[in-house]
C-alpha cells in the first residue's frame, strides 16, 4: 500500500509556517513578554528620612544658598550616583525629583524637593572637593568654576515618587492619612532638611516629600501647602 504525505505536512507548507512565525516575532517582539521593568530595586517599606538613622544610615542635606542647590551627604564618599529630574506638573511651583545612589546599597532611593530658587532644563552638576566631612554636590543654571570640578549624573529617574507613593498608584500601597482629616497625605513639614525630620506625624511606610532648606542652624516655621507638599523658604 501506497502512503502519502498529507499536503499541511509537506516541507514547503512547514518552511511557509515557520516563514510566517518568524514575521510574526519580528513585526511583535514584545507579544510574549512579560511587563518592563526598568531593572531597579525597590527600596525597603519602612521609610529611610536620610537623617542617619534609618536602613541607608545616609545623612541628606538639601540647601538652597543664593540661585544655587546643594546636596550634602553625609558621611564622605557614601554617594555613588544621582539622578535629577524637574517635575513641573504644577505650574506654580518646580519640584526637583533626586534619586540618590549610595555606596554599599543595593537600592536607589527616590525623594522630591520643592524648589524655592528658579532652576531651568540643562542645569549643571559639579562636586566640591573641599568638603570634608561629607559629599558636596552643586546644581546650578550657570557654569561654576572656582574649587569644583563637573560632576556626571546618572540617567534621570524613571519615576517621579518615592517607591510606594500613592501617586504611583501601586497595589499594596497602604491608605495614607491622619485622625484629623481622613483621607489627607499625612506629610511632615520641616523648614530644615530631610535629616531633621525626627518626630514628624507620619506613618512608617508613608512616603514624604523633602525640600530644599535654609541653613540648619536658622529654623522657621513649618509651612504645608494645599497639596501636602513643603513651601520654600528664602535665605
Amino acid at each position: 500500500m501506497r502512503r502519502t504525505i498529507p499536503s499541511s505536512l509537506k516541507p514547503a507548507s512547514l518552511v511557509t509556517a515557520i516563514l510566517i512565525l518568524l514575521s510574526f516575532f519580528a513585526f511583535f517582539p514584545h507579544a510574549f513578554a512579560g511587563p518592563k521593568s526598568s531593572g531597579r530595586i525597590l527600596e525597603p517599606k519602612e521609610y529611610d528620612r536620610l537623617d542617619g538613622h534609618g536602613a541607608t544610615a545616609k545623612k541628606v542635606d538639601v540647601i538652597e544658598w543664593g540661585e544655587n542647590l546643594e546636596i550634602h551627604v553625609y558621611p564622605k564618599r557614601s554617594l555613588k550616583s544621582l539622578g535629577l529630574k524637574l517635575d513641573r506638573t504644577e505650574k506654580k511651583k518646580s519640584t526637583l525629583v533626586i534619586e540618590y545612589g549610595f555606596q554599599g546599597i543595593s537600592y536607589t532611593l527616590i525623594r522630591r524637593a520643592t524648589l524655592g530658587i528658579i532652576l531651568n532644563e540643562g542645569f549643571k552638576a559639579y562636586s566640591d572637593p573641599s568638603a570634608k566631612d561629607y559629599d558636596k554636590i552643586m546644581i546650578s543654571n550657570s557654569p561654576l568654576v572656582d574649587g569644583v570640578k563637573p560632576y556626571r549624573l546618572a540617567p534621570e529617574p524613571t519615576q517621579l515618587y518615592p517607591d510606594y507613593h500613592p501617586a504611583l498608584g501601586g497595589e499594596d500601597v497602604e491608605a495614607a492619612g491622619n485622625d484629623e482629616e481622613p483621607g489627607q497625605p499625612a506629610f511632615a513639614a520641616t523648614p530644615t532638611s530631610e535629616s531633621a525630620l525626627k518626630n514628624p506625624p507620619l506613618p512608617a511606610k508613608m512616603p514624604l516629600s523633602s525640600k530644599p532648606t535654609t541653613a540648619p542652624e536658622k529654623p522657621s516655621a513649618p509651612v504645608i501647602d494645599s497639596n501636602g507638599g513643603i513651601r520654600s523658604f528664602a535665605f
